[in-house]
């Protein structure tokens, strides 16, 4: 009798220390509960580490007092988790998530592993910076067309016709935006039902030769993903200081033009040669965890 409940008690801790947060209030992550705990919220800060990095050593303390301070403003809303995960007990799941070194926080958003990881300051104040400003929302209201003449932006746009914002296919909008909000720009006017909903991708407002309709699964979070990739990731993309070091990262052969800024024509040429001859090296499709 009373090895049986040494046994279930046994149990017991073990479940709650795998599915419950660590001290800090991050998570332990491990292959076991990864689906758990990226199902369960909308936004997920992965920290992969190795006790046997000094870096991830010094990052550790730092990392959980910025989940305290998170749990304290977001605690139990399925908002936000920060979870750890330990590589050198872990193999399998550094290899799944490409993790090149140590530490690395990889960002999860509503199930979507996203390739750009975080960069900013090692610091409490800027991580709890950074989590609080990825839960903004993506999305732009506007009542008329006409608002969206001032923008501006670089960025190509993406204009929603939704029923409500509580409706399902707004909420799988929602997520996918999320994910897309340094590529393109996001609006959504309200309809109350009058009229199906629907969605558009223009390069710029006023240039109706570059509208595309969405014709896939409005409900579904991976389609829209794979339209928006499509959409408002460029076939060439400008390389800068500031990405550099993320698209190297993405392991991949460059083909790059060096060319003066006043010169369009040759960044037309360029583009026009990537499409004709080398669209099936590209690969741009979303990742998602297993």
């Amino acid at each position: 009798m009373h090895q049986k409940l040494f046994s279930w008690l046994a149990l017991a801790v073990a479940l709650s220390q795998l599915f419950m947060p660590a001290t800090g209030e991050s998570y332990q992550v491990s292959r076991h509960n990864v689906s758990e705990v990226v199902d369960s919220n909308e936004l997920v800060l992965l920290l992969f580490y190795s006790n046997r990095c000094k870096y991830s050593v010094q990052l550790m303390p730092i990392y959980e007092s910025a989940a305290s301070q998170l749990h304290s403003t977001l605690g139990g809303t399925g908002k936000l988790a920060l979870g750890k995960v330990d590589c050198d007990l872990e193999p399998e799941m550094e290899s799944n998530y490409d993790i090149g070194k140590y530490p690395t926080i990889k960002i999860v958003r509503n199930k979507y592993v996203n390739k750009k990881e975080y960069r900013g300051q090692r610091s409490v104040e800027a991580i709890v910076s950074f989590a609080l400003e990825e839960l903004l929302d993506p999305i732009q209201e506007f009542v008329s067309l006409n608002e969206l003449n001032d923008l501006n932006t670089r960025k190509y746009l993406v204009i929603g016709h939704y029923e409500s914002n509580s409706h399902d296919e707004y909420m799988a909008y929602r997520r996918a935006a999320s994910n897309m909000k340094e590529h393109c720009q996001f609006h959504v006017k309200f309809t109350g039902g009058n009229g199906p909903n629907s969605l558009t991708f223009q390069e710029h407002l006023n240039h109706t030769d570059s509208l595309s309709l969405y014709t896939g699964n409005m409900s579904s979070q991976e389609e829209l993903m794979e339209w928006l990739t499509m959409k408002c990731i460029p076939i060439v993309r400008e390389l800068t200081f500031s990405n550099a070091e993320e698209l190297t990262e993405e392991a991949k052969l460059f083909v790059i033009l060096f060319h003066n800024p006043q010169d369009k024509q040759s960044g037309k040429d360029f583009e026009r040669v990537v499409r004709a001859e080398l669209m099936d090296e590209l690969d741009n499709r979303p990742t998602y965890p297993s």
